[in-house]
């Protein structure tokens, strides 16, 4: 199976359900404002110096639309467990990000948001264990399509410079590993 065929068939799937929806709704992407909340699950992608990795990853998320183009977004993310054979790492992230939104029709918007993450990752060498907190920026884009009243359909792509610190982990030796944390996710979005 190809490493692709996930997310070609999360685009096919959103796809579908984009142009199988009715785009007659009450209310339309133009007057979107207030609270709301979500949940999405993607394919997520950590390339690093030594190793590249693929996994699946859930995220709530829940919000407030300032203005039709403007809102605040808070997040976690669940990024699952990835290693080499000398290092793995558990990480768990909070984000609190500021969005963009630009209209494109009654029932379309594009969206991106920037903002810092903040993440819990447990570190593993062997027998050795280590606990460490990061931030980092996240930057993201992506479309919501309005399916129903208050109820979007949400295609996503985030990305993050995850930076670890192995030196925390005592008796390994000073070493850090860089990875690109890339995410493509398929979600739905409930407007109050």
């Amino acid at each position: 199976m190809s490493d692709s065929l996930p997310a070609t068939l999360i685009i096919s799937l959103f796809t579908a359900l984009v142009f199988v929806s009715g785009t007659a709704t009450a209310q339309d992407q133009f007057d979107d404002s207030g609270f709301y909340v979500g949940a999405g699950y993607g394919l997520i992608s950590l390339e690093g110096d030594d190793f590249d990795e693929d996994d699946n990853a859930p995220h709530i998320f829940a919000g407030y639309q300032i203005l039709p183009f403007l809102g605040i977004e808070a997040a976690y993310h669940n990024f699952g467990e990835y290693g080499n054979g000398l290092y793995s790492a558990e990480i768990e992230s909070y984000s609190l990000a500021l969005t963009g939104r630009l209209p494109l029709s009654r029932s379309l918007a594009l969206f991106a948001r920037v903002g810092p993450m903040w993440s819990e990752t447990e570190l593993r060498a062997g027998a050795f264990t280590a606990d460490q907190d990061s931030e980092e920026i996240l930057l993201g884009a992506g479309m919501e399509f309005e399916v129903a009243d208050n109820i979007d359909l949400r295609l996503a792509y985030d990305w993050v410079d995850q930076d670890l610190d192995a030196s925390e982990l005592e008796g390994v030796g000073n070493g850090d590993f860089n990875a690109d944390l890339n995410m493509l996710s398929a979600g739905i979005k409930f407007e109050f």
